[in-house]
This record gives C-alpha cells, sequence and structure tokens, in this order.
C-alpha cells in the first residue's frame, strides 16, 4: 500500500503533527478567548435586557396606576361642576322666569287669560246655539 510506505509515512506523520499542533494553538491562543468573550458579553447583555424589560413593565403599571387616577378625579370634577351648573341654571331660569311674570308681562298675561275666557265663552254659545237648532 502507498500510504504506508516506510520511507514516506514518517514524513507524513511529522508534518501532520506540526500542522494538527500549530493549528491548535492558534485556535486555543486566539479564536477560543474571542469567542468566549463574545458569548460571556451576549449572556450579560441578555441579563441586562431582562433586567430592563422588567423595570420597564413595573414603570409602565406606575404610570398606568396615576393616570387612571389622575383620569378618575378629572371625570369626578367635571362631573361634579356638570351638576352645579345644571342646578344654578335651574334655579336661575326659574327665578328669571318668576320675576319676569310679576314685573314685565303681567298684562300680557291678563288680556291671554281675558282673550282665552272670551274664546271659551264664544265656543259655548255657539255649541249652545247649535245644538238648540
Amino acid at each position: 500500500m502507498p500510504q504506508l510506505d516506510k520511507i514516506v509515512f514518517m514524513s507524513q506523520l511529522f508534518w501532520f503533527t506540526l500542522s494538527f499542533l500549530s493549528l491548535y494553538l492558534i485556535i486555543l491562543r486566539y479564536v477560543l478567548p474571542t469567542v468566549a468573550t463574545t458569548l460571556k458579553m451576549r449572556k450579560k447583555q441578555i441579563l441586562l435586557n431582562k433586567h430592563n424589560v422588567h423595570n420597564s413593565a413595573l414603570e409602565t403599571e406606575t404610570i398606568n396606576l396615576a393616570y387612571e387616577t389622575i383620569f378618575q378625579k378629572a371625570l369626578n370634577k367635571s362631573r361634579t361642576s356638570l351638576l352645579d351648573t345644571v342646578v344654578l341654571s335651574t334655579v336661575w331660569s326659574k327665578d328669571s322666569l318668576k320675576s319676569l311674570n310679576e314685573t314685565l308681562f303681567t298684562d300680557a298675561n291678563k288680556q291671554f287669560l281675558k282673550g282665552s275666557a272670551d274664546i271659551i265663552g264664544k265656543n259655548y254659545l255657539i255649541k249652545k246655539l247649535i245644538k238648540s237648532n
């Protein structure tokens, strides 16, 4: 077999061992520390991101709770203000209507009642005349 030729076999074994050991030392000295450093940095970054996500979730929850509290207070204030406004405007309109009826529209109200009574009386008389005929 030509692969196990005694003349060339030792030379091939020497160069194989030298190449293997050289490549092993290069990988051990330069490549593996770089890969290990990269993996450590990734692990630290992942842990930091998990911590930041947790803190962000807590902060978001706190902000949402504060927002809901402020919104509820504002809603209650606006509801109270609206009800107060409605009550005050109702009182004002009743007072204004009463004062207008008592002062400005007294004569107009009297004339309206007089005119209504005349119309009702005329209708009554007309109905009586129609029934009697």
